[in-house]
């Protein structure tokens, strides 16, 4: 398509318009942000005619049509659509070969234990209202009000006059469209300066990964098999396909919406089918079946959806949760019924299935904005052009080309290979790459600013006592608060980097002390001496990630619990899908488990896993240093889990989803002690209401905030003196 009066195409022009937003984006930086108005005017404009066209092009397309072709558009048009699902979940399947060894894992993530999530599409897919339907943009339920109407009108004598007339609609809105098509080169300046100018240089080098490697497969997708496969089927050349769609191909990668660009998908696959007819009647027969294929074929997950897949099995990778081989297969079908809905509200029920952290689907969504949404809608609109082409093709009973198949085919697989295998070696030679969380962690330090504490070295003294005083008024008296703590007690209490004891439970020891106006010491205890330790006055409390069982309250006072935890199994990465059943577990004969030397513990296990050999520790330490190869796995929190997997990498957690075991923490103090108990209890419901244990949970858990983001710069500013110190 060329402008008017311009020697330039569109494409030629919106390509222009593309490359000088990157590199306006990339010296004002964040000059640019303004610009992002103008991008999201540009888009309101081009959505604004495309529902009501949608609407009115599949009742008139549709209405004018006999029972005899609607049969067979949907019968070879199905069969069409079917191929390209099958080719694109094929590309899905091999993906993970592009991904290099790298050592991975994560921070704990709640969807390890949280129930899956369920899917209802009935109200995205069925109209109960019409009208409601339009107003709320619900583009399915449109669509089938729009062929349900349509094919009721087929058999109808007296259709005539009402689809001429909304016929003539249909191309005033096709105009309209064409009009606002004109302004892509501003638009798609705007978008682009936007979007280079604002994306943080971190998000780019965490996430080269998928970047590298997504874009190659959808580009071999998108330039060669799909393409290819209609000028394999087809009299038309590879030029001949790929000519006329450059500029919607264009646009629709940069605003990153297929909806939008519907009315010129449909207008350029009019333009590459006519070039294999011969007479008007033909091209108005591939017009109307045209018409049909691309608003229907919108409502379907497309090849460019279904590459969406792709980053679950990323998500795995990434956090050290690779999905096994076996489980590829239903995760593939499962992914393509997801998608029927929206991608957000299928990606974190995806994720949850295989047992991915929930966090995943952030970076989702930065990885979302910054390539999948651009290069996805390239490669839906690919996968309409294509579809609407040899779906009209072989509707119209055109003769197919299958000798040139086999060419394609083969050209097609080496090219896929040659894609793969050149991504993995560019990903492991070229992009460098650490493994850092476990430094992240260990280097954590607190989320607010505390006084000094001291850490007693060796048993300390007895604390001094006051016949008749209250705990809370002797440490008051005293001026300090003592608390102990047990080693190896991560992410609750461990000494970072810098030699600091940090964690959950060590923050919430200074905040208490701050609360209480009194200085703080640390006591470090022995895990079978705890009771002792408080009975003998060693200390006031012990705060390091208790958990509180019946037989520990026989013999110690508690807190009211703080946390919630789900036991799980800590394994080798290989073999985490072994241990997602218990009951399967509990059945194996020969497993050697260890599990924390606590009488509760020991006995449950051997109630819950009565085939296996139970074998107690104190800490895991040894099991992940792999000094005790005869153990398959430990049993411990989830949550602690996960912290060890980020020290020991090549660990991971597996939770058992048919019976989810829950244990809770609380602080531990003397059993004479049950005055001061109700205190910390009330103390803890304060900061539960104040929002204290969400936000330490956050930074300590989750791993939210582990590392400081460096702000944006601009080359402008550099230029301009505004960079540096200020000075």
């Amino acid at each position: 398509m060329r402008i008017p009066g311009s020697r330039l195409s569109l494409s030629a022009r919106v390509l222009i318009g593309m490359g000088a937003g990157i590199l306006t984006g990339i010296a004002a930086g964040h000059w640019v942000a303004p610009l992002e108005i103008v991008g999201d005017a540009f888009i309101l404009l081009l959505q604004m005619p495309v529902l009501p066209y949608v609407a009115v092009s599949l009742v008139v397309s549709l209405g004018r049509l006999d029972y005899r072709t609607a049969g067979e558009l949907a019968l070879r048009g199905g069969a069409l659509l079917l191929l390209l699902w099958v080719l694109s979940l094929a590309m899905v399947a091999v993906y993970p070969l592009t991904f290099p060894r790298w050592e991975s894992a994560a921070f704990f993530s709640t969807s390890l234990v949280v129930p899956p999530a369920e899917l209802s599409l009935l109200e995205m897919y069925i109209p109960a209202n019409p009208f409601h339907s339009l107003a709320s943009n619900m583009v399915p339920a449109v669509v089938l009000f729009s062929v349900v109407l349509g094919v009721a009108l087929i058999g109808m004598d007296t259709k005539s006059k009402l689809l001429d007339t909304l016929d003539v609609v249909v191309k005033a809105l096709a105009k309209v469209s064409s009009r606002i098509a004109e302004l892509a080169p501003i638009g798609v300046f705007a978008i682009s300066a936007h979007a280079a100018g604002t994306l943080a240089v971190e998000d780019l080098g965490r996430l080269q990964v998928y970047v590298i490697s997504y874009v190659a497969v959808c580009m071999v997708m998108a330039l060669w098999i799909l393409p290819g496969l209609v000028a394999s089927l087809t009299p038309l050349r590879y030029r001949d396909v790929v000519g006329p769609v450059r500029d919607v191909l264009v646009t629709a990668f940069a605003t990153g919406n297929l909806f939008i660009v519907l009315p010129m998908l449909a207008d350029r696959s009019h333009e590459v089918i006519k070039r294999c007819l011969e007479s008007e009647e033909d091209e108005e027969e591939a017009r109307r079946l045209v018409d049909v294929i691309v608003p229907t074929s919108f409502n379907f997950p497309n090849v460019g959806k279904l590459m969406t897949l792709t980053f679950v099995l990323y998500a795995g990778w990434y956090s050290g949760s690779d999905v096994a081989l076996d489980r590829i297969p239903g995760f593939l079908l499962m992914g393509l019924f997801s998608f029927f809905g929206s991608i957000p509200m299928a990606m974190p029920f995806l994720l949850d299935q295989l047992t991915i952290p929930a966090d995943m689907f952030q970076i989702y969504l930065v990885l979302n904005n910054l390539v999948n949404v651009r290069v996805g809608t390239l490669l839906s609109a690919m996968h309409i052009i294509v579809l609407s082409v040899l779906g009209a093709y072989v509707i119209m009973g055109r003769p197919i080309r299958w000798f040139k198949l086999v060419r394609w085919a083969a050209i097609s697989l080496a090219l896929t290979a040659g894609t793969i295998i050149g991504t993995r070696v560019t990903l492991e030679n070229l992009v460098s790459h650490e493994y850092a969380l476990d430094r992240v962690f260990e280097g954590m330090s607190f989320s607010a600013q505390y006084d000094p504490v001291m850490e007693i070295e060796g048993d300390p003294a007895p604390l001094p006592t006051a016949a008749g005083a209250r705990r809370v008024e002797q440490i008051q008296e005293r001026g300090f608060l003592r608390v102990g703590y047990l080693a190896d007690a991560l992410p609750y209490a461990y000494h970072n980097t810098g030699g600091e004891l940090v964690g959950y439970d060590a923050e919430m020891a200074r905040i208490l002390a701050a609360d209480l106006g009194v200085r703080l010491e640390f006591t470090k205890i022995e895990r079978s001496r705890v009771t002792e330790a408080l009975d003998a006055g060693l200390c006031d409390l012990v705060m390091s990630g208790m958990v509180k069982t019946p037989q520990r309250m026989i013999t110690t006072q508690f807190s009211a619990p703080y946390q919630e935890q789900t036991l799980a199994f800590v394994v080798h990465d290989h073999r985490k899908d072994e241990f997602q059943s218990l009951a399967d577990v509990a059945l194996r004969r020969g497993l050697t488990i260890g599990v924390p030397d606590e009488k509760r513990y020991v006995e449950g296990a051997a109630v819950l896993l009565p085939q296996a050999e139970i074998v107690p520790f104190v800490s895991p330490r040894a099991y992940f240093r792999g000094q005790e190869p005869e153990l398959d796995a430990v049993v411990m929190t989830a949550e602690a889990g996960s912290a060890w997997c980020l020290i020991y990498p090549g660990f991971s957690v597996a939770v058992p989803r048919d019976r989810i075991v829950k244990a809770v923490l609380a602080y531990p103090v003397a059993q004479r002690d049950a005055e001061f108990a109700a205190f910390v209890s009330d103390w803890i419901e304060i900061k539960r209401m104040e929002g204290t244990l969400d936000s330490l949970f956050e930074h300590w858990i989750l791993g939210r905030d582990a590392t400081a983001s460096e702000p944006r710069g601009a080359l402008i500013d550099d230029w301009l003196g505004f960079g540096g110190d200020g000075e």
